[in-house]
């Protein structure tokens, strides 16, 4: 099969690409590859940001369409791939799972009546069809999808995939800017603020090396003063199970899991975290996992690279006492 594989890369709020971005090209060149496929990438970017497209090219984009588009307007990013797409007809379309295109990516399916998958966690291609690995009813099982329509519409989520390296070759590529037309219709949705949330600066989940995730074995929202207090010691990003979000433990942004973030960390500590299917596919790829449970039967034992078996609330405040000292 030939063709071409787009990759879709939202720069509107930032001014580099990065490794999320890179993530998303590893995807792509693992389907481009198996397709016999050309890998483009459709680039939007805000009127004054520079970005520096031959990181793309030196890992294996061979075109680059860019398209200058204000942050938060969510319509003309539609209608400028709807247009693309019923043109050019790729045969499939990625994009990192993200807020913006959840918002996208559906209304582009339904436009160019294509099939559209989500959060996937792995893509494959074999005589020609497309597969994409999702997990499914809460996180309990892992199913593979495939989709007859001539492009298929793709979201990955985030740490999925490793970056994508630089090639020794890179291939040759062309750079073309597109001018989106001004819209006089009026504008089905704004952005009218943006906030941050509060709180203590810590390492960003989804990018942090070192992340301590608490469950519900820490028996109380207050106790989650030792999965802190141990993720400040070690510079690290906190995380947690869908059982203490879902108890109002702790904010959704912190949740690992299926309905939550996927990390890919050098170390995941994973505390009172009994190890269901629906975390696992959250964390699953990180270089070293330790779990500390007082159950030496709990499934996450099983993932673990080093297992402490023992109750949280005593281990904690001595591990940090230690790692404390460790640094003085």
């Amino acid at each position: 099969m030939s063709g071409c594989l787009w990759l879709v890369l939202d720069k509107t709020a930032d001014q580099a690409f990065g490794e999320s971005d890179f993530e998303l090209l590893s995807a792509g060149l693992k389907l481009s590859q198996a397709l016999s496929a050309s890998l483009s990438a459709v680039v939007f970017h805000e009127e004054h940001c520079s970005l520096d497209y031959t990181a793309l090219q030196q890992r294996g984009v061979e075109k680059i369409e860019a398209a200058m588009l204000p942050a938060g307007q969510p319509d003309a990013m539609t209608d400028t791939l709807s247009d693309l797409t019923l043109e050019k007809k790729p045969v499939a379309v990625l994009a990192l799972s993200s807020p913006a295109m959840a918002n996208v990516f559906p209304r582009l399916a339904i436009r160019t009546k294509s099939a559209f998958l989500s959060d996937a966690l792995d893509v494959n291609a074999d005589g020609g069809k497309i597969t994409a690995t999702r997990s499914q009813y809460g996180g309990n099982l892992l199913a593979s999808f495939s989709a007859g329509t001539p492009t298929l519409l793709l979201t990955v989520k985030k740490k999925a995939f490793p970056p994508a390296p630089v090639l020794d070759t890179p291939p040759a590529f062309s750079l073309t800017e597109m001018t989106i037309p001004v819209s006089t219709s009026p504008k089905r949705m704004e952005r009218l603020a943006v906030t941050s949330s509060a709180g203590q600066a810590r390492q960003k989940l989804e990018e942090a090396g070192c992340v301590v995730s608490g469950g519900r074995g820490m028996q109380a929202s207050e106790n989650f003063t030792f999965i802190e207090q141990l993720a400040d010691a070690l510079n690290a990003a906190v995380g947690a199970s869908r059982a203490v979000v879902d108890a109002g433990w702790r904010p959704h942004a912190e949740q690992v899991g299926q309905t939550g973030k996927t990390v890919r960390p050098q170390v995941y500590i994973a505390v009172a975290i009994s190890g269901a299917l629906q975390h696992i596919v959250g964390m699953r790829n990180s270089r070293t996992i330790i779990a500390i449970n007082k159950d030496e039967n709990a499934p996450i034992f099983k993932l673990a690279d080093l297992g402490i078996v023992g109750n949280a609330l005593d281990i904690l405040p001595r591990l940090i006492q230690k790692i404390r000292a460790l640094k003085k």
